[in-house]
C-alpha cells in the first residue's frame, strides 16, 4: 500500500531544504503562509516546521545560535520582523542569548548592546546618538532605555516565533 503524501507538508518541507541549501537558517513565516492561502492551516504548517527542524531542544539551541553569531542586527531588521522603530536608527548585537526552561515556564534571557547608531526625537527633531549615554540627559536616557528595550523585546519576540518556540516570557537587560 503507497503511503499518501500531504501536499502542503511537502510543499514547506521543499522551501525548507531549499532555504539550508543556501545557507539560510529555515524558518516559520505566518506572513507567508496566509499569502499562500494556507491561514487555516497554520497551526498545522507550525507543527511541519516543528518537525523538519527536530526537537524542541534543537529548535532553542538553533535561535540563540542565530542570535548571537550574527554580527549585528539593525532597526532595518526590526523593521522587516514588523517591529516599529519611529526615529531610530542603529545596530545592535546579542552577546548573550539562554531559552530556559523550568517548572513548565519557558523563559527567553537576552543581553544586548548597540554597536552604533542614533534617535531623532519627533518632539524637537534633535538628533542623539545612542553610543554616547553622557550626551544625554538621565530623564531622557531613561525614556530612550524603555523604548529600546520594548523594540529588543519585540524583535526577540517575533524572531522566537519565526523559530516555532513558544514561551512565557522574556528578559531584556543590557549587555
Amino acid at each position: 500500500m503507497e503511503e499518501k503524501v500531504n501536499p502542503v507538508k511537502k510543499y514547506f518541507f521543499d522551501l525548507w531544504d531549499e532555504q539550508k541549501s543556501l545557507g539560510e537558517v529555515p524558518r516559520f513565516n505566518p506572513v507567508m503562509v496566509k499569502k499562500l492561502g494556507f491561514r487555516s492551516k497554520a497551526k498545522d504548517i507550525l507543527g511541519y516546521y516543528r518537525e523538519y527542524m527536530g526537537n524542541v531542544y534543537d529548535l532553542r539551541k538553533e535561535f540563540e545560535r542565530y542570535l548571537t553569531n550574527r554580527e549585528e542586527f539593525s532597526t532595518d531588521d526590526m523593521e522587516d520582523a514588523g517591529v516599529y522603530t519611529g526615529g531610530y536608527d542603529f545596530s545592535f548585537k546579542f552577546p548573550s542569548v539562554f531559552v530556559r526552561e523550568e517548572n513548565d515556564q519557558v523563559e527567553i534571557f537576552v543581553d544586548f548592546d548597540i554597536t552604533h547608531g542614533s534617535v531623532t526625537l519627533i518632539t524637537n527633531g534633535m538628533e542623539y546618538d545612542l553610543t554616547d549615554h553622557e550626551s544625554i540627559t538621565e530623564e531622557l536616557w531613561w525614556e530612550l532605555d524603555v523604548e529600546i528595550k520594548d523594540m529588543i523585546n519585540d524583535f526577540v519576540q517575533s524572531t522566537a516565533h519565526s523559530f516555532g518556540i513558544e514561551f512565557d516570557d522574556i528578559h531584556i537587560q543590557w549587555g
